[in-house]
């Protein structure tokens, strides 16, 4: 992952544009802050130092949740995202009873799923990762997902989703934050869309090679 953060792949102008073009604001520095005096000196009462930094991350940033992000997520931008589609912001809640009572729920439901461009990695058929924590604030439109490198580091798979996730969001002019702690509590904020685009990258890489060799 170090890899990642640091290639050279996109020269530090294109960026730097790229950022000022499409990249959200910096994240408040309250939803990433440091963890080292949170932490416990030792691990006594952790089954692992990432359980150790999580219980720290819960006590500095209140609100964060750990199960059903998937879901917390879709219900907050899902009148949002399908209005956007249908555009019919206005008239939102009248169309979906009406297509709900004419195709059932679940039907509806799918349909917006399959559709809906800003539900669509939301879905339960998409490629799908699973934060270590989350945060989603309605009110400030922010979405942040944390992440603990323990034994490994994040995969190029993994923030290749993520940049799905901060697109679909972006779409809806909502901000989407990845913050990734090591065991000592330091954060890390990857930056989308750059860290996207340098995952494909890295995951393209094997596969060029490959063709190279026929």
């Amino acid at each position: 992952m170090d890899a990642l953060l640091t290639t050279t792949t996109i020269s530090t102008v294109g960026r730097m544009n790229l950022l000022l073009l499409f990249g959200s604001d910096p994240i408040p520095p309250m939803l990433a802050p440091s963890l080292t005096e949170h932490l416990h000196s030792r691990l006594d009462g952790f089954k692992t130092p990432s359980a150790r930094v999580l219980f720290a991350l819960r006590r500095a940033v209140p609100g964060i949740g750990f199960n059903g992000f998937r879901e917390c997520v879709r219900k907050a931008i899902w009148s949002e995202a399908t209005g956007q589609f249908l555009d019919a912001d206005n008239h939102m809640a009248r169309v979906q009873a009406r297509m709900r009572r004419r195709f059932g729920s679940v039907r509806t439901r799918r349909f917006f799923l399959d559709n809906c461009e800003s539900l669509q990695p939301w879905g339960d058929t998409y490629g799908w990762v699973i934060p270590d924590a989350f945060l989603v604030d309605s009110e400030r439109r922010i979405v942040v997902a944390y992440e603990i490198e323990d034994t490994h580091h994040l995969s190029a798979q993994n923030v290749e989703i993520y940049s799905e996730l901060w697109w679909s969001v972006d779409n809806l002019e909502w901000s989407f934050y990845l913050v990734v702690y090591d065991v000592y509590g330091h954060p890390r904020v990857f930056e989308f869309p750059v860290a996207g685009m340098l995952a494909n990258d890295l995951l393209a890489r094997p596969k060029r090679a490959r063709e190279w060799q026929g």
